[in-house]
């Protein structure tokens, strides 16, 4: 009986932390979405980021996010151009701040240090899951 007791506990760890694993990859790779784009010229990365949970809007449900930063000498209207060409799920916004605006319920910054002056931007994306990982995850409830 102990046995038994202990191999459920083992069982329901490992899921438990397979779960966990799972969902970060899973926001790995909406970054690793972003990655995939060359950069428009006269732009270079500066920072990415990636984050799992629940991280916007109402409800329950887990969220995917990644993003990355970027520093660039074009248009917010360029570089939003060239994103719904390459990428057209992204979004691109300024970014004057190191705090991430658009995640809501957790506070995500970028480490670099971004001057109002110069011209950073944010390019995003959210991500779907992976079933059933993504509806096991306590984050997002």
């Amino acid at each position: 009986m102990k046995k038994a007791i202990i191999l459920v506990i083992i069982i329901l760890v490992g899921c438990f932390l397979t779960t966990l694993l799972v969902n970060y990859l899973n926001a790995r790779n909406v970054t690793g979405q972003l990655f995939a784009v060359p950069l428009p010229d006269h732009t270079v990365m500066v920072e990415s980021i990636s984050a799992t949970g629940k991280l916007a809007g109402n409800g329950n449900g887990m969220q995917f996010f990644g993003a990355i930063l970027i520093h660039s000498e074009l248009t917010l209207d360029e570089l939003s151009a060239y994103y719904a060409q390459e990428l057209p799920n992204a979004v691109v916004k300024e970014q004057k701040t190191p705090k991430i605006a658009c995640v809501e319920h957790r506070a995500i910054s970028f480490h670099a240090a971004i001057s109002d002056t110069q011209e950073y931007y944010i390019v995003y994306l959210f991500g779907n899951g992976i079933f059933p990982f993504s509806d096991l995850d306590i984050r997002g409830h």
